[in-house]
Formats: structure tokens, C-alpha cells, sequence
């Protein structure tokens, strides 16, 4: 056999092989190569609306929980004040922004006062010593009474004038001490306390009663030992 024969009878044979190779291959599913299970068809297609599984609320509406919308209007009362910073001393621009931030401070306050810490009280054990539910109680309406005093007392003087100022400064300290004592204590103490769907249920009813509210609400200072007293069970 010549030269030429034998090649041709070379990569015919290869040829042979390499068609037999790939048939194997097309026959084999997917996965069975490497030991795993036979691949599956993949319907990536939703089911209709009413076959669809419920969410884990728990996962899906995170959002929606008392201590994060708390954590949420802290934020924005940061961003707030942040802002006054920014403006500096032009009173025009300066009243529309402090004006929407109490609105924001009153409502917040209240919507606490009447919703968050009445439960508080009823869901986190303690006797009423240092750290507990009723301590941490009566700070916070303490807090929420001198941040109303600041907002009364900014509204006796001019917009941007030193004690208008003097009063914007004192009703931020008096909020940022407020933001983070409760952030570390009575926010910490409800979510280890309260079960998922209760912290739900009083998130929705927190977001729909400031919503509710969000033209503000009237100052009303309360009096801490009453106000533990009268919603402590």
C-alpha cells in the first residue's frame, strides 16, 4: 500500500472515531459525566398567580417591622438636621426645613408614645429597676418631652437668629441622646422580646398612624411616672 493509501485510511479511521465520540456525548445527559444526577428540564416559566407559594414574611417584609421603622424616621431626623447644617444662615431656606423636621420630631414622638412603648412595657420582663422595660420607659418620654420644649422655644424667635439656634442645637442633643439610647436598649430589648408577627403587625400600624398624622400633631409633654403607671400592666 503507497504513501497515500495509508493516510487516507488514517484520518478516515479518525474520522470513524471522532463521529462515534460525539454521539456518545449528544446520548449522554448532562450530569451523569461528573457522577451527578440526570439533568431536568428547566421550566423557567411562573406559575399562575394563585399557585405561587406565600412569601416567608419574616424574609420577604423585613421593611415592614416596628424597629425598623423606627430606625428608618431616625435616619431621616439625622439627614434632617444634617441638612440645617448645609444651609447655613439664610432664614428662607432655613424655616421650611426646620418646620418639616418637627413635624417629623412630634409625630415620631408620638406615634412612640401611643404604640411602641405601651407595648414595651407589656412584652419585656422586668421589675423596674435600672435597664429595664419601664427605665427605659420613663427616659424616653423624658427625651421626648425636652425635645418638644426645644421645638417650643425655637418657635418664640426669628428663624436663624443665635437663639433660634440655641434652640435648634438643644432639641438635637436632647434627639441624638434619645436615637441612641433607645437604639441601644428598648429597640434591642423588643426585637429579642416580641415575635416576628407582632413586630409586624405594630410596624404597619406605626407606618399608617404617622401617615395619618404627617401635618403634625399638637406638643403635649408627659409626665414619665404617669405614663409608665398607666400603661404597665
Amino acid at each position: 500500500m503507497n504513501v497515500s493509501a495509508v493516510f487516507v485510511a488514517a484520518f478516515v479511521a479518525s474520522a470513524v472515531e471522532t463521529v462515534g465520540m460525539v454521539a456518545i456525548v449528544a446520548a449522554t445527559p448532562q450530569g451523569e459525566e461528573c457522577g451527578g444526577a440526570p439533568a431536568v428540564a428547566l421550566d423557567h416559566r411562573l406559575p399562575p398567580h394563585d399557585q405561587q407559594t406565600n412569601p416567608d414574611p419574616a424574609k420577604e417584609d423585613r421593611a415592614v417591622e416596628i424597629t425598623e421603622q423606627i430606625l428608618a424616621d431616625h435616619h431621616e431626623q439625622r439627614r434632617m438636621f444634617a441638612l440645617l447644617d448645609e444651609l447655613g444662615g439664610n432664614p428662607a431656606q432655613l424655616g421650611p426645613v426646620w418646620e418639616r423636621l418637627t413635624v417629623l420630631l412630634e409625630v415620631h414622638a408620638d406615634a412612640e408614645e401611643r404604640l411602641f412603648y405601651p407595648r414595651l412595657l407589656n412584652v419585656v420582663p422586668g421589675s423596674g429597676g435600672a435597664g429595664s422595660a419601664q427605665d427605659e420607659t420613663k427616659d424616653a418620654i423624658c427625651d421626648h418631652d425636652d425635645i418638644r420644649d426645644g421645638i417650643r422655644r425655637s418657635r418664640q424667635h426669628p428663624v436663624g437668629s443665635s437663639d433660634w439656634w440655641q434652640a435648634v442645637r438643644d432639641t438635637r442633643i436632647a434627639n441624638s441622646d434619645h436615637m441612641a439610647e433607645e437604639e441601644r436598649e428598648a429597640l434591642a430589648d423588643f426585637r429579642q422580646h416580641a415575635d416576628w408577627q407582632a413586630r409586624h403587625d405594630l410596624g404597619i400600624e406605626f407606618a399608617v398612624y404617622e401617615a395619618a398624622h404627617a401635618s403634625g400633631v399638637p406638643l403635649t409633654d408627659r409626665d414619665p411616672d404617669r405614663y409608665v403607671s398607666d400603661h404597665a400592666r
